[in-house]
């Protein structure tokens, strides 16, 4: 199960590095080792949630994390006993002003 903010999932890696690079151009600035997504884990006790549940819970806690600024996406895994999230969210801002 995928859900995204400002994204979409087929295309999201492509979405990522286009930003960076408007990101580049309308600030003039460009890191060595610039980072282009970060991930966070969320996993579940087996049983303490559905598949739905946690993939809501995991876009709650994406759009509290990057305030709403930063596209991401919420990859809800059931392949395990336990139910967890990978959030990938961009390292740059939605107006391509900032990064995280």
């Amino acid at each position: 199960m995928v859900t995204a903010y400002e994204c979409d999932p087929f295309t999201v890696d492509e979405e990522f590095m286009l930003s960076k690079r408007q990101y580049e151009h309308s600030t003039g600035r460009r890191q060595k080792h610039d980072v282009i997504a970060y991930q966070i884990r969320q996993a579940f006790k087996p049983g303490e949630v559905t598949a739905e549940e946690a993939n809501a819970i995991g876009y709650e806690l994406a759009m509290r994390f990057t305030k709403g600024k930063h596209a991401f996406i919420v990859a809800t895994h059931t392949d395990r006993p336990h139910i967890h999230n990978h959030i990938i969210f961009n390292s740059t801002t939605l107006d391509g002003s900032r990064k995280f």
